[in-house]
């Protein structure tokens, strides 16, 4: 009987748990790392992201930052229903020619607290090759 009583117990409180879980929310991004190909180092290149919140409470977006100060992420929409979406866009103005990997950190209320984004690509320096010729 105690058995019983324990795998009962043991049932309910596994309930509770998942409960608890589609109360909390969840950050989906479908793309979190984007291949943006090869770019101009002359130019500002714009890079979206899409975050979705799928959890069952508001996502609450506390900061947005990038891995270095040639990256600036542009984030408005700083709590997201359940069920709905904000959009992230990232300007990224190249420092140097060569390829590249740039992160974007997302803080928030879900329970990994960060979640990070990044974006690669190549950058094409046509000042550097014209003073090689």
């Amino acid at each position: 009987m105690i058995r019983f009583l324990l795998h009962i117990l043991l049932f309910i409180s596994l309930g509770a748990c998942t409960v608890e879980n589609k109360k909390s929310p969840k950050v989906l991004v479908k793309e979190q790392v984007k291949n943006i190909g090869t770019i101009s180092i002359s130019d500002t290149t714009k890079v979206d992201f899409r975050i979705y919140n799928v959890g069952g409470a508001i996502l609450k977006i506390d900061s947005v930052s990038a891995s270095c100060e040639c990256t600036v992420p542009n984030f408005v929409k700083r709590n997201i229903a359940p069920n709905d979406s904000a959009d992230l866009t990232v300007s990224f103005a190249p420092l140097a020619g060569g390829d590249f990997e740039k992160a974007i950190v997302l803080k928030s209320n879900i329970d990994s607290v960060f979640t990070i984004l990044k974006f690669r690509g190549t950058v094409k320096d046509e000042n550097h090759n014209k003073n090689q010729h």
